[in-house]
């Protein structure tokens, strides 16, 4: 059985495909919008769930405060339920104050073709046997559609490799729960990227500067810095 954890919808119980889906967990979940929480991104957001199954995470993210929700799923069987789910978090919503869903009834990499994006937070949590390389390009579909600053949460098996993060995706940490790895990234812009490369360059040369100074024989002058016009 899954329920609604918080939010406006708390406790609701949702209804679950038979077969084909793989329901996150509820201490997954628990993780997973414990850490929304804090950085406080779920009210007003776009968020799109994609290969959604029961429509769980995004309904969650709907029912603490995200404005408009689309859960992407191709299975017919499973998209009707995220329909009735839906369904049942908006007859519950504050009146005035319902969020937007919308389902998607197609494969996840056919939406990322032609959504006009603008989305705030994304979960993917495909099948543990979709392929790397299907996974990778569904990510670099994906970063034309984030805002700045968006997050991107992907859920694998612990026996997965790391996923492709494309251009315009950086990796922020991994997570583990037993059978169940949580990798956190973010939508970035080039030049932040740039500047990260940068950042880093100067922190290994001044790593291997202090290195050297450290090592020189005693009483040995060090070479001075090359003059520099100003």
């Amino acid at each position: 059985m899954t329920r609604i954890i918080s939010g406006f919808a708390g406790s609701l119980v949702l209804k679950v495909p038979r077969s084909g889906t793989r329901p996150t967990s509820d201490r997954v979940r628990e993780a997973i919008f414990s850490a929304l929480d804090a950085r406080d991104v779920l009210p007003g957001a776009h968020v799109v769930d994609l290969y959604a199954g029961s429509g769980a995470l995004g309904l969650e993210a709907a029912s603490r405060g995200a404005s408009a929700v689309t859960l992407v799923e191709r299975a017919s069987g499973a998209a009707s339920i995220c329909k009735a789910n839906a369904a049942l978090v908006r007859r519950v919503a504050p009146r005035g104050a319902e969020p937007e869903i919308t389902v998607a009834a197609q494969a996840a990499q056919t939406f990322l073709d032609h959504t006009p994006g603008g989305f705030d937070v994304v979960f993917l949590d495909p099948p543990y046997d979709l392929g790397p390389s299907e996974l990778g390009k569904a990510l670099a579909s994906l970063v034309r559609s984030l805002r700045p600053g968006a997050i991107v949460m992907v859920e694998r098996s612990s026996r997965s490799p790391e996923p492709v993060w494309p251009s315009g995706i950086a990796l922020d940490r991994r997570k583990d729960y037993g059978e169940t790895t949580l990798w956190w990234a973010s939508a970035v812009h080039s030049d932040e990227e740039a500047g990260a490369d940068a950042s880093g360059d100067r922190e290994r040369d001044a790593a291997a500067q202090a290195s050297a100074e450290a090592h020189a024989p005693a009483g040995e002058d060090q070479p001075a810095e090359p003059f520099q016009s100003r």
